[in-house]
C-alpha cells in the first residue's frame, strides 16, 4: 500500500517523536533532582536587613504642622523604593527553568515587645 520511501519517512518521524519525548522526560527528571538538592541550602542563603525609620518627623519649627507637600515628599521616598523594586524583571530562560529562580525578595513586618520592626530578606 505505502511505498518504501513513505514507510522510511514515517519510521524516521516516529523515532524523532519518541526521542523528543524521552529527552523531555529526562529533562523533567533532571530538573526535579536539581531543584530538590538545591532548595534547602538555597533557603538558608539569605541576608536579612533591618530597616530603621525615624520615630517622628522633625519639623524646623515645632509650632508648625506638617503641610501636605511635606507629607507627599516623605511618601514619595518610599514610593520610589517600591517602584524600583517593582520594575525589576524576573529571571527567565532555560537555566532559570532548570535550576529555579534566585531573585526572591521578602518584606517582613514584625511586632515585638510592643514595637514594630521592618526587615528585608534578599539572596546572598
Amino acid at each position: 500500500m505505502f511505498s518504501q520511501s513513505f514507510q522510511t519517512v514515517y519510521l524516521i518521524f516516529g523515532l524523532f517523536l519518541i526521542l523528543g519525548f524521552v529527552v523531555f522526560v529526562v529533562l523533567l527528571i533532571a530538573r526535579r533532582l536539581m531543584r530538590k538538592g538545591k532548595s534547602l541550602p538555597h533557603a538558608f542563603e539569605k541576608v536579612i536587613f533591618s530597616v530603621s525609620l525615624p520615630k517622628e518627623i522633625h519639623i524646623e519649627d515645632s509650632k508648625k504642622e506638617a503641610t501636605k507637600d511635606q507629607i507627599v515628599e516623605d511618601i514619595s521616598a518610599a514610593e520610589e523604593l517600591f517602584a524600583s523594586i517593582g520594575g525589576l524583571s524576573a529571571q527567565s530562560g532555560f537555566l532559570s527553568w532548570l535550576f529555579g529562580r534566585s531573585d526572591q525578595l521578602s518584606f517582613e513586618i514584625v511586632a515585638r515587645e510592643g514595637k514594630i520592626f521592618f526587615y528585608i530578606a534578599t539572596p546572598r
